[in-house]
């Protein structure tokens, strides 16, 4: 390895980074204090390099290549490392730094955290800010990989040994009715027999329909797969709206009906069946484990939604 090293400038994987992040000579010539032309034949150096294009010509811009994407999470992870050795680095200083963190979160997560997360955010790195995404279009592990995203809240745990991921929060499900509903106003509890008997909307969360079905319910009680199914939505206010106006009911996550229930007068019951919670994962590429800024930011994150957390479950079941 050390051979091959000789040989290489290692500058040149700078300059790639630089190129992923903003795919045009003009801007990493400037991100990077380099002038265009010296931009230019570096790339010519890459291509030479990996034998490969890396980026191509889309219009004004480039686009990188299948192999250059490939390489961005190594070489970033890499010169990541390399940076952290280098004095004056080993520290992040939240109250002085000047950093865009990146999350990308399920649908009622965003409702759930972002607010909270960017209020102790402007408190504890005034000079930080904060972009939340709920993007399912793409996959959020090459969204990872490729540094698009930093971190991603998710119900599912990834089993990928490119990935880190650890438990944020379990989160009961509860039977969600109108407050005033004409069969359960003067109820404590459910039985499955009334649960089947009354119509249904099933809450997505933007993911497959019936998602929570299909993760959640331990055992299927008879005749569970035929309830009466009137509404698939992926928004958790129209939900929880829907179920505040009508005789409909449903199955919510604990944390989003107590998050509502000032605003949607509702009744929540536990439910008559086996039910699994609704369990939060915070992920991160592993390329990212020892950067300091993204350590700080994945236990922030932590921090503070279980901080959040906490306080909400402290108010009784509506």
């Amino acid at each position: 390895m050390a051979n091959n090293l000789r040989r290489i400038d290692l500058n040149l994987l700078n300059i790639l980074a630089a190129l992923l992040s903003e795919p045009s000579l003009t801007a990493t010539a400037k991100k990077l204090n380099m002038s265009q032309p010296a931009v230019s034949m570096a790339l010519q150096r890459l291509r030479t390099l990996y034998d490969d294009p890396l980026f191509v010509r889309d219009g004004r811009t480039l686009k990188a290549t299948a192999k250059a994407r490939q390489l961005g999470a190594e070489i970033n992870g890499a010169l990541d490392i390399i940076e952290n050795t280098l004095p004056n680095t080993q520290l992040f200083d939240p109250a002085s730094s000047k950093v865009n963190f990146k999350l990308n979160v399920f649908s009622f997560a965003e409702q759930l955290f972002a607010p909270k997360l960017l209020v102790s955010l402007a408190a504890i790195a005034p000079k930080c800010t904060l972009t939340v995404t709920t993007d399912y279009q793409q996959n959020p592990l090459d969204l990872m990989r490729n540094r698009d995203i930093d971190l991603h809240l998710n119900y599912q745990h990834v089993d990928n040994p490119d990935f880190h991921c650890q438990l944020v929060e379990s989160d009961p499900m509860l039977v969600v009715a109108r407050k005033d509903h004409p069969r359960f106003a003067d109820k404590s509890e459910i039985s499955m027999q009334e649960f089947l008997q009354e119509q249904h909307a099933v809450y997505t969360s933007g993911f497959n329909l019936d998602v929570f079905n299909q993760v959640f319910i331990k055992e299927m009680v008879g005749g569970f797969k035929e309830r009466d199914i009137v509404y698939y939505g992926s928004s958790e206010v129209t939900a929880m709206s829907l179920i505040a106006t009508t005789d409909v009911i449903t199955i919510l996550p604990q944390s989003l009906v107590l998050l509502l229930a000032d605003v949607f007068p509702v009744k929540a019951f536990q439910p008559p069946f086996p039910c699994n919670p609704l369990t939060t994962y915070l992920t991160w590429h592993v390329s990212r484990e020892y950067e300091y800024q993204h350590r700080w930011f994945r236990e922030f994150v932590i921090e503070q939604s279980v901080r959040f957390l906490d306080q909400l479950k402290q108010a009784p079941l509506p």
